[in-house]
């Protein structure tokens, strides 16, 4: 057994908590691995993943520092807040992000209202969060919480197609060629 350190690697909340649901998962269906799961997160230290309010957090190098700032934008935090609260961990704040809204095609879709400039992350609108929460964690308050955005998410690119013949599925990627 080796400790890691966290601060030398990095660390992503989001990342983690996709894992924790996986798990959860596993322990789900085959019961008898349960025990063990519990004590392979039972190792773990969430320290430096989650803070004293109930803010996850990621890691990131600035000046050849490592460096604790906040996880995630609306949807994908909620998401990472649920994966954690599937595992007892309190994590109001991340599942409970400021937000503002727009209309497309009438219907109502909520942003990130967070400056990117602090957050270091684009406030964007993506499906993947939204698909995730309800496949991964239907029967947890995440989703019900969160299901008022996900059927929106939906009904705008179900509009999208039927007005103007676009298939729409945008999730999150960076690249430097098209398409962008």
């Amino acid at each position: 057994y080796r400790k890691i350190n966290l601060g030398l690697l990095g660390w992503s909340a989001q990342d983690i908590g996709r894992l924790m649901v996986g798990l959860k998962v596993v322990a789900r269906f085959y019961p008898e691995y349960a025990e063990y799961l519990d004590k392979v997160l039972l190792r773990w230290s969430f320290c430096q993943v989650i803070d004293g309010n109930g803010e996850l957090l990621k890691s990131a190098t600035v000046n050849g520092r490592v460096i604790a700032k906040p996880e995630g934008v609306l949807g994908y935090s909620e998401y990472t807040a649920g994966a954690f609260g599937l595992w007892g961990f309190p994590v109001g704040i991340s599942a409970n992000l400021p937000y503002n809204t727009t209309f497309i095609y009438g219907i109502p879709i909520d942003f990130d209202s967070r400056d990117a400039r602090t957050t270091y992350v684009p406030s964007v609108v993506v499906s993947l969060p939204y698909l995730l929460t309800a496949m991964e964690l239907r029967s947890t308050p995440t989703f019900k919480q969160q299901k008022k955005r996900i059927d929106n998410v939906y009904r705008v690119q179900e509009q999208r197609w039927q007005k103007e013949h676009i298939l729409t599925a945008r999730s999150d990627y960076f690249t430097s060629v098209a398409p962008y």
